[in-house]
């Protein structure tokens, strides 16, 4: 072959690719400008995209961050981090997604260090700042938090979060002051717990001293699972009372709560000493002693708080608790079965009365049929009293009744596995294995790691195998 017709041979072959070579360049490029678009409204689809032109277009730096912030706001918090790691020269707002991809895997630690260099290189966007307070409020660091949400205010004086965040804070120390912003923050976003704490803290203002109102504001706290706070506002209550035993015997719960049990038992007893006609401090003894297993101290600690308030039928259902898992059954039915008497119209406590005789195998035409049935007619609509007076029928011989319970209690709480479970139960003892096993694998579904999924797994092995 000559050199001239190599040349004629070479050249339109070598433009063809140039040209194809291009339209795959062009090709790409209105890809990724479609992307672009798709991201926030379909981020999977932008993320494969993405991912598709990073094997054909390489030199493109900024892909894998674009991968890596689709694959984020997909939910893909895995896929993100590796991507975003990937990328050889993030910006700044990749870096956020990175800090945001650890802290979504709860690697918190390395989501704090990349933010808090964001923050210093003067990066102080919103959401940066809202994810500093929160990280800040985790540590119990709340001069820090305090800090990050008055400048996340400065910038978005009406976000709810960061008021409502604000508030708890102050609602520890200071609960009066707490109100006007509850009150103001409910006429921006009338949320439960902004109104249920608003409420405990009104109603704490009632007392005259300020260390029963932090006391009941850590109570409030407590009951929204701050513990941490409601440490801090049990401390201040006793800086301004040391004797006040009952917030003592409260700062002893949030230690147990936050990690510090060990000091929970010194601070029970001083409170025991300090307040020893108070039913909450031996409440809260008992319940400590109760997590230890040593159910004599428990159920001594709970008989004080009776004696103290015979009427209050808390103290009641947790001495039977206690008294149940000591073996003492007599005894335990006899304070289950006073609980729910002392407050008739409380389906939970008839509820509880019933579960003691389906779990103890004990009196379940007597006693359970009626707490069962009590429970019912008190919450009809409540899918545990569906599923406590389904349990009981199938047990007393009216299957048929309790599948039609059951059924009702899986309707409204489809997504709870001890329904299923509990349907898939007489499903299997009336003899209608095809519809026991659906359920059962429902269970399994529903609760792959939970005490219903092994159960569910087990009876599945066995009948099925």
């Amino acid at each position: 072959m000559t050199r001239q017709t190599l040349l004629s041979w070479l050249v339109p072959v070598l433009v063809l690719s140039m040209l194809s070579g291009g339209l795959v360049l062009l090709f790409g490029q209105q890809e990724i400008a479609r992307a672009d678009e798709l991201v926030d409204s379909q981020p999977l689809q932008a993320y494969q995209i993405y991912v598709d032109w990073m094997r054909w277009m390489p030199w493109q730096a900024e892909l894998p961050e674009k991968a890596g912030v689709a694959a984020l706001l997909g939910g893909e918090a895995g896929q993100a981090l590796a991507l975003l790691q990937e990328s050889q020269a993030l910006t700044a707002s990749g870096r956020l997604a990175l800090a945001e991809a650890h802290f979504q895997l709860g690697e918190y630690d390395r989501a704090e260090v990349i933010l808090l260099g964001l923050y210093e290189n003067d990066q102080k966007n919103l959401f940066l700042l809202e994810r500093l307070a929160t990280l800040k409020h985790w540590q119990g660091d709340f001069t820090s938090e305090r800090a990050f949400l008055e400048e996340g205010l400065a910038q978005d004086p009406k976000n709810p979060r960061l008021l409502f965040a604000r508030a708890l804070l102050i609602a520890a120390d200071r609960p009066g002051q707490a109100i006007p912003e509850l009150q103001a923050l409910l006429a921006i976003d009338p949320a439960e717990d902004t109104e249920a704490l608003l409420a405990a803290l009104e109603r704490g203002t009632k007392t005259t001293s300020l260390s029963q109102q932090r006391l009941a504001a850590g109570q409030a706290l407590a009951s929204m699972n701050e513990w941490l706070l409601a440490a801090q506002a049990f401390e201040h209550s006793l800086e301004l009372n040391p004797n006040l035993g009952e917030s003592r015997a409260w700062l002893a719960e949030a230690r147990q709560q936050t990690g510090r049990a060990g000091e929970a038992l010194p601070l029970l007893e001083r409170a025991v000493r300090d307040s020893p006609q108070s039913p909450r401090v031996f409440a809260l003894l008992g319940l400590y002693w109760q997590r230890q297993g040593d159910m004599e101290r428990s159920v001594e600690a709970y008989r004080s708080a009776v004696l103290l308030d015979p009427n209050n039928p808390v103290w009641r259902m947790s001495l039977a608790q206690s008294y149940e898992t000591a073996g003492n059954l007599t005894l335990a039915l006899a304070y289950y079965e006073s609980a729910a008497q002392l407050d008739a119209t409380n389906a939970e406590l008839w509820r509880a009365l019933a579960v003691f005789c389906l779990q103890n195998d004990v009196y379940l035409n007597e006693v359970a049929l009626l707490a069962a049935f009590r429970a019912h007619r008190l919450e009809p609509e409540n899918p545990d009293s569906l599923d406590v007076l389904g349990r009981v029928l199938a047990l007393v011989g009216s299957p048929k009744s309790a599948i039609r319970y059951l059924l009702q209690a899986i309707e409204l709480a489809p997504e709870v596995a001890a329904y299923h479970f509990h349907l898939g139960l007489v499903f299997l003892q009336e003899g209608q294995s095809e519809l026991a096993y659906g359920y059962l694998q429902d269970t399994v579904r529903l609760d792959p790691q939970g005490p219903f999924g092994d159960q569910a797994r087990r009876v599945l092995e066995r009948y099925n195998p």
